[in-house]
C-alpha cells in the first residue's frame, strides 16, 4: 500500500493526469480521442504496475485510474467552459494530440520491456547529484573570470510577466515567480533584456530542480543545454538529435553513462525537464532557425515534457518558436526592493569587511547611485555598479564617467568571461570607432525624424550594409592605408559588436542598433565633445537642438563630459545656454529647463547658478496667459513653466543649499515689496513633494518663519495659507471655513495649477504619520491632529446645508469611498462620516444617474442605504449611531440629512464660482 501511496505523489502519476486532461480537451473540441484515451490507459496500468513492482490487483489498478479521471473531467469541464481560453486550447490541442498518442505508446512499450525501474532510477538520482553539484555557483560579471559564490549568498529571484502591459489582466495578475511559471506552463519562452539575468535564472533553476528545491509540483530531473553549443551539431555530418546531444552531456561535463533509454524514460514519463539557454546568441538568423526546428521537433516527440527557453527580447521574432507550443513570457526588470536586496547581499560577500561596515556601503550605495536608478534595474548593470563601488568607494556622480567605467568593465571582463576576444584593443580603436559610430547613427535616426527629436537608434537601427560602409569610410581614414583591408576590418568589427549583450546587436533582417539607449547616447555625446572642444563651439552644434527641446540627454551628457575635460567648460557652456534664453517665449523655457536640470549633476560657479536660479523663478512666476498670442504655443508655453519648479528642486545636493539660498532671497525681495504676493509664497512654501524632501521641506519650515507676516496677510485670502496656519494650531477649523468655504477641504488645484498638495480631508484621513498626519508644510502632531478632528466635528454638524455650490471637486474623489479596506480610516470615528459624507452623497447621486460606480465598503453602506429609503437613525444600527450618539448636535444633523431635509450639494447648479460660495455661514 505504501508504494501505491508513494505512485499518486510521483512524476508518473503526474505524466498520466496531464496526459489525460490533453486527450479529453481534445475530445471537448471535436478531435476524434478515444484511441488515445485507450493508450493512455494503458499506459497508466503499466506505469503503476512497474513503479509498485509488484502484482497489482486490476481492481486496485481500475479504481486509481477511475479517481484520476473523475478528478481530471472536473477540472477540464472548468476549462471548457471558458470560451475566451477556447482557441488558444484549441491550437495547442491541434499541435500535440498526435504527438501525444504516439509517445503514449512509446511509453507503453518501454514500460512493458524493462527488467527493472533501478538501475534508471540510480541513474536519475547520480546525474541530479552531479548537476546539482557542477551548477551550485553564480559567476561575478564584476570579479573577472574565476570567482564564484553559491546562488544563495547572491541570487535574487526575478519576475515574469505574463502578456503585453496593454491587456486585461492587472499587475498583480501578470507578475508571477518562476515556480509559479512552471506550475502554470508546460512550455515558455522568457524573453529578457541582454544583461537581464536570463542565462543565470536558467542556471540557477537547473541546479534547484536537480536539488530538490523546487516546491509546488513533483521533482523532475533537468536537462540544461546552451544552445550556442547545440548549434554546432545541429548541422553537418556530426549532426545530432537533441536527445542524442543530452546524452553526449551526461558525459560530459556531468562524467556519467546513461543507461541505454534512461533518458527517454525519463523524458516520456514527466519526470524531466529540459532547460534551453541563449537562443538569442545564435546570430547567424539561418542557424538560428535550424535549432528552433529541433527544438520543436523535439517538443512534439516529448509533448508531455516540460521545456524552459531563453532568449533576448529584440530580435526573437525573427525566428520565435511556434507560439501554439511555448508560450511567451517577459523576465521583469528589478524592482527597488529587489536590487536592495541584490546590493545587501553583494557586500556581504567581502568577509573581510564587518558587518555594520557591510550594511553601511550597501545604504550608501544605494543612496549613491539613485541618480542612475534607470541603470541598476538591469543585474548585470547593477553588478558592474557594485564592483565600481567597491573598488573605488564611490559611485561618479556624473552619468558619463558611470558608462564609461561600466563599458570598460564590460569590454574587458564580461565577454573575456564568455570567451569572446575583440579583434581591436579597445583603448586604442575599438572605444573610438563606437563613438564615431554611435553619432553616426544617432545623427541618421534624429535627422529621419522631426529633426530635433531625440534619436531612436534602439529601435530602429541600421542595415548592416549601411554600418559596414560608415566604418570602412572611419577606418580607412584612421587606420588603414588600401579600402580592402579597412573594409574586411569593418565587416570583422560589426560581426565583433553584432553579439554584445550591451551594445550593437541585430534587431532585424540585417538590421543593427544599440542593445541599450544609454550607451547609444554616451558614446554619442563623447564624440560630440571629442569633434567640438570647446564651450562656444559645443554651444554652436547644439543650440538649435536645446532650444526645440531635442537631443536632450545626449546634450546634458555632452555638457558633463565637457566640464570633466574642460576647466570651466560646463559653466561657461551654461551661461551661453541661459544668456540666450532672454525672454518667455517657447524656445527660452526649453533652454532654462535644460540649464536647470543641468544642476543635477553640474556644480557651476556662483554667478552662473544665480543666473540660472533668476531665470527659473521669473518663469515659474510669470503670468498665466502672457504669451498667449502666440499661435499654439500657449499651452506648451504653460506646460514647460509649470515644470521649472520641481526641476529646480530636483538638484543635486551639492546645490540644493545654494539653491535654496539664492531663491529666499529672491522670493524676499518679491514680499517685502508686496505680503499679497501669492506665488511667491507659495513657491516659499509648497516643496515637501518635490526634490530630496528632507533639505526642501526644512527650507519650506523655515520660510514659515522667515515670511510670518505673509502668512499672516494671505490666510483669508488664500485657502492653502489657512489650512497650513490651521496644521500649525495658529486658526481654527470654524475660521477656515469661515473664511473660504466647506469646498476649500476637498480642493487640491490651489491657483488652478494642480500641483500644490492633497486635499485636507485626505490628509487628515489617509496619510496617518505616527498618530498625526502630514500638514502641507510639516508633519502635524498626535496632539494637534485630536483639536483639529474635534474641531471638524463640532463645526461640520452645525454648518448650514448645503455647503457646496457644485461638485466639480468632488467627484474625483468619489472612488475614495468605495474601497473597501478602510477599517483604518472607519475607526477614526465621527470625523471620517462628516467628511465623507459629502462623497456618499456624491455617489449616491451619480449611481441614481446611472454611472458604473462600485459598491460603498461595508461601514458606510448603511449610512447610503437609509438615506436613499429616507430610513430614520434607528434604522442606522449599532456601530453607526455610536459614532453619533455622544456628540452635541450631530444627532439632529443626521436624522435631517437621513430624511433628506437637507442636502450637501447644491441641488441643480454645477459652477465654480469660487470656494467661498456655500456653507461659509452658520446655521
Amino acid at each position: 500500500m505504501s508504494k501505491i501511496l508513494d505512485f499518486c505523489e510521483s512524476a508518473e502519476l503526474e505524466h498520466a493526469a496531464t496526459a489525460l486532461a490533453r486527450a479529453y480537451l481534445s475530445e471537448g473540441h471535436g478531435r476524434a480521442a478515444a484511441g488515445l484515451l485507450t493508450a493512455l490507459q494503458d499506459e497508466f496500468l503499466t506505469s503503476l504496475k512497474v513503479f509498485v513492482g509488484e502484482e497489482t490487483s486490476a481492481e486496485v489498478g481500475e479504481a486509481l485510474l477511475a479517481a484520476v479521471n473523475e478528478v481530471v473531467l472536473q477540472h477540464v469541464r472548468y476549462v471548457l467552459a471558458k470560451p475566451d481560453l477556447a482557441p488558444a486550447l484549441e491550437a495547442e490541442m491541434l499541435k500535440t494530440i498526435g504527438s501525444l498518442s504516439s509517445a503514449t505508446v512509446r511509453s507503453t512499450d518501454l514500460l512493458q520491456g524493462l527488467d527493472e525501474l533501478e538501475r534508471f532510477r540510480d541513474f536519475e538520482d547520480e546525474y541530479r547529484a552531479q548537476v546539482a553539484g557542477l551548477h551550485a555557483t553564480m559567476k561575478l560579471p564584476h570579479a573577472g573570470t574565476t570567482r564564484q559564490v553559491p546562488y544563495e549568498q547572491l541570487f535574487v529571484e526575478p519576475e515574469v510577466w505574463i502578456g503585453p502591459q496593454s491587456d486585461s489582466l492587472r499587475d498583480d495578475e501578470r507578475r508571477l515567480d518562476v515556480p509559479e511559471l512552471l506550475r502554470h506552463s508546460t512550455r515558455a519562452v522568457i524573453l529578457g533584456d541582454p544583461g537581464g539575468g536570463k542565462s543565470t535564472l536558467s542556471r540557477k533553476l537547473t541546479h534547484d530542480l536537480a536539488a530538490g528545491r523546487v516546491t509546488g509540483s513533483v521533482q523532475r530531473t533537468p536537462f540544461f543545454v546552451e544552445l550556442r553549443d547545440y548549434a554546432t551539431v545541429v548541422r553537418g555530418r556530426h549532426k545530432q538529435t537533441l536527445i542524442e546531444y543530452l546524452e553526449g552531456r551526461c558525459r560530459s561535463p556531468y562524467n556519467i553513462e546513461a543507461p541505454n533509454e534512461a533518458i527517454e524514460w525519463l523524458l516520456l514519463t514527466d519526470r524531466a525537464m529540459v532547460i534551453l539557454d541563449g537562443l538569442d546568441e545564435l546570430l547567424d538568423t539561418s542557424l538560428r532557425r535550424d535549432v528552433v526546428e529541433a527544438v520543436q521537433g523535439f517538443a512534439l516527440r516529448y509533448p508531455t515534457c516540460p521545456m524552459l527557453v531563453t532568449s533576448r527580447r529584440v530580435g526573437y521574432d525573427e525566428a520565435p518558436l511556434d507560439p501554439d507550443l511555448f508560450a511567451t513570457v517577459q523576465l521583469g526588470e528589478f524592482t527597488p526592493d529587489k536590487v536592495l536586496a541584490y546590493v545587501q547581499k553583494w557586500f556581504r560577500l567581502d568577509e573581510s569587511v564587518e558587518t555594520a561596515r557591510q550594511e553601511g556601503l550597501a545604504n550608501s550605495f544605494m543612496e549613491d547611485s539613485l541618480f542612475v536608478a534607470d541603470l541598476r534595474v538591469n543585474p548585470l548593470m547593477l553588478s558592474l555598479m557594485c564592483g565600481i563601488y567597491a573598488s573605488e568607494n564611490y559611485i561618479p556622480r556624473n552619468r558619463p564617467d558611470v558608462y564609461e567605467k561600466c563599458a570598460l568593465l564590460l569590454f574587458e571582463r564580461w565577454d573575456k568571461q564568455r570567451g569572446i576576444q575583440a579583434p581591436l584593443s579597445f583603448d586604442a580603436h575599438v572605444q573610438a570607432a563606437m563613438r564615431s559610430l554611435a553619432l553616426h547613427m544617432y545623427k541618421t535616426e534624429a535627422d529621419a525624424g522631426s529633426g530635433a527629436g531625440e534619436a531612436q537608434g534602439v529601435r530602429e537601427g541600421m542595415s548592416r550594409a549601411k554600418l559596414v560602409s560608415y566604418m570602412k569610410a572611419y577606418l580607412r581614414e584612421k587606420r588603414f592605408d588600401d579600402d580592402d583591408t579597412a573594409e574586411t576590418a569593418a565587416a570583422e568589427f560589426i560581426e565583433f559588436c553584432k553579439g554584445r549583450a550591451w551594445v550593437l546587436t541585430d534587431i532585424g533582417s540585417e538590421t543593427y542598433g544599440f542593445t541599450h539607449q544609454t550607451f547609444l547616447e554616451y558614446f554619442a555625446a563623447s564624440q560630440l565633445v571629442r569633434h567640438h572642444t570647446s564651450p562656444g563651439a559645443l554651444y554652436a552644434e547644439l543650440k538649435s537642438y536645446i532650444r526645440s527641446g531635442g537631443w536632450d540627454v545626449v546634450a546634458q551628457l555632452a555638457v558633463q563630459i565637457l566640464g570633466r575635460a574642460t576647466e570651466d567648460g560646463a559653466d561657461d557652456f551654461l551661461q551661453l545656454v541661459i544668456a540666450d534664453a532672454s525672454g518667455l517665449s517657447v524656445s527660452d523655457l526649453y533652454a532654462s529647463s535644460f540649464a536647470v536640470r543641468a544642476l543635477q549633476f553640474v556644480v557651476p560657479r556662483p554667478d552662473v547658478l544665480r543666473s540660472i536660479v533668476v531665470k527659473a523663478l521669473e518663469i515659474h512666476l510669470a503670468d498665466e496667459g502672457q504669451h498667449a498670442d502666440e499661435k499654439g504655443l500657449a499651452a506648451k508655453r504653460n506646460e514647460l513653466g509649470a515644470r521649472v519648479q520641481p526641476e529646480l528642486l530636483a538638484v543635486n545636493s551639492e546645490n540644493a543649499p545654494r539653491v535654496g539660498s539664492v531663491l529666499r532671497d529672491l522670493l524676499r525681495a518679491r514680499l517685502h515689496e508686496n505680503v499679497h504676493d501669492e506665488p511667491a509664497l507659495r513657491t516659499a512654501l509648497l516643496n515637501t513633494s518635490y526634490g530630496p524632501t528632507t533639505f526642501w521641506s526644512a527650507w519650506s519650515a523655515e520660510n514659515l518663519v522667515e515670511f510670518a507676516a505673509a502668512v499672516t496677510a494671505q490666510r483669508t485670502t488664500a485657502h492653502w495659507v489657512a489650512l497650513i496656519e490651521l496644521d500649525r494650531g495658529r486658526v481654527t477649523f470654524k475660521q477656515v471655513v469661515d473664511w473660504h468655504g466647506v469646498g476649500c477641504l476637498y480642493d487640491w488645484d490651489f491657483m488652478g495649477l494642480g500641483r500644490t498638495g492633497l486635499p485636507f480631508f485626505f490628509r487628515l484621513l489617509a496619510v496617518r504619520h505616527k498618530g498625526g498626519y502630514f500638514g502641507l508644510v510639516q508633519p502635524v502632531s498626535p496632539a494637534r491632529t485630536k483639536v483639529v478632528q474635534q474641531q471638524v466635528i463640532q463645526d461640520l454638524v452645525k454648518r448650514r446645508a448645503p455647503w457646496f455650490s457644485d461638485i466639480m471637486g468632488l467627484e474625483r474623489w468619489v472612488w475614495f469611498v468605495e474601497q473597501e479596506a478602510k477599517s483604518d480610516i472607519a475607526r477614526l470615528g465621527l470625523v471620517s462620516l462628516m467628511l465623507l459624507l459629502p462623497l456618499v452623497e456624491v455617489h449616491i447621486q451619480m449611481v441614481a444617474n446611472g454611472a458604473p460606480l462600485g459598491p460603498l465598503p461595508a461601514w458606510l453602506r448603511p449610512l447610503a442605504d437609509a438615506r436613499t429609503n429616507e430610513a430614520e437613525l434607528d434604522d442606522l444600527g449599532e456601530p453607526l449611531r455610536a459614532k453619533i450618539r455622544d456628540v452635541p448636535d450631530a444627532e439632529a444633523f443626521f436624522e435631517r440629512w437621513l430624511s433628506k431635509e437637507i442636502s450637501l450639494l447644491p441641488p441643480t447648479s454645477r459652477r465654480r464660482p469660487g470656494l467661498r460660495r456655500a456653507g461659509s455661514a452658520r446655521a
